[in-house]
């Protein structure tokens, strides 16, 4: 009797074994992209390698579509003006080509990365009055 009891542990132990456990770092994250970018930016603004200027971005979350981040004060257009949007893809920012400001005579795109916490970097052209400019710009956390 106590071998065939052994017998019956060992068989249930081995069959335990056998089922895989759970692994919850493959568990599916409900995480949304968008908060890597969302915050109060300080922009440092640079065309053909020369800082041009520093000011102050704010991106928030768009909240008619959630791939979408709003860019308040993006190449300095002003706080109050329409603001452009970017789609968020993982760690990168798209700019559509879009007409920015309320009488739409601006037009922007270009593309964004997350490189950290505190730190993302730009590429984008603006486009005014017949003239286009392309800038980099470094985003620093202020908030």
């Amino acid at each position: 009797m106590k071998s065939r009891t052994t017998y019956l542990l060992l068989l249930l132990s081995s069959l335990l074994m056998s089922f895989p456990a759970c692994d919850l770092l493959n568990e599916p994250v409900d995480e949304d992209m968008r908060d890597l970018f969302t915050g109060d930016w300080n922009c440092k603004e640079y065309l053909d390698g020369k800082l041009q200027m520093t000011y102050t971005v704010v991106i928030t979350k768009d909240p008619a579509d959630d791939s979408q981040i709003i860019l308040r004060n993006f190449a300095f257009i002003g706080e109050d003006e329409q603001p452009p949007i970017g789609v968020v893809n993982g760690e990168s920012v798209a700019i559509p080509t879009q007409q920015v400001c309320y009488d739409q005579s601006i037009t922007v795109h270009g593309t964004g990365n997350y490189i950290s916490k505190n730190e993302l970097h730009w590429e984008y052209t603006v486009e005014v009055g017949g003239d286009s400019f392309t800038y980099t710009a470094v985003y620093l956390r202020i908030r």
